[in-house]
């Protein structure tokens, strides 16, 4: 299993906006030409080892997180969307079950955030995840 989780931040914005509002740098931004539909990025992932459990990844964001509690509003207040978007990658012979406890959900309802988990299958004989 491999465990990917970030903070996304979406909308027509400079990045280095959300940067300022948010008092930190981004893992990655994605900047989109000025006349593009589709809006700009600003991604914080979690600096965790893939191989820990989801709930790691969202505790290690809810640290970065919970302290600019009114800075991620401000952001939602000017129009931006927010969320924790996660990628689970499993192996396709294993079920598996994601459960975490209804405190951490809590907290992260808390924010205001959306929490969007994805799983992709992948077969640890023919291919390495994501």
């Amino acid at each position: 299993m491999k465990v990917t989780a970030a903070l996304r931040v979406l909308g027509k914005f400079a990045p280095d906006e959300v940067s300022r509002v948010l008092g930190g740098a981004p893992t990655r931004v994605i900047a989109r030409d000025a006349g593009s539909r589709l809006p700009n990025e600003w991604i914080l992932t979690a600096n965790v080892d893939p191989s820990q459990p989801l709930a790691e990844h969202i505790e290690w964001l809810l640290k970065q997180l919970e302290p600019r509690a009114a800075r991620l509003k401000e952001l939602e207040r000017a129009g931006h969307h927010l969320g924790i978007s996660a990628g689970v990658y499993v192996d396709q012979d294993r079920g598996m079950v994601l459960s975490h406890p209804p405190e951490l959900l809590a907290r992260v309802g808390a924010l205001g955030l959306n929490l969007d988990i994805d799983l992709y299958p992948f077969s640890p004989d023919t291919a390495e995840p994501g």
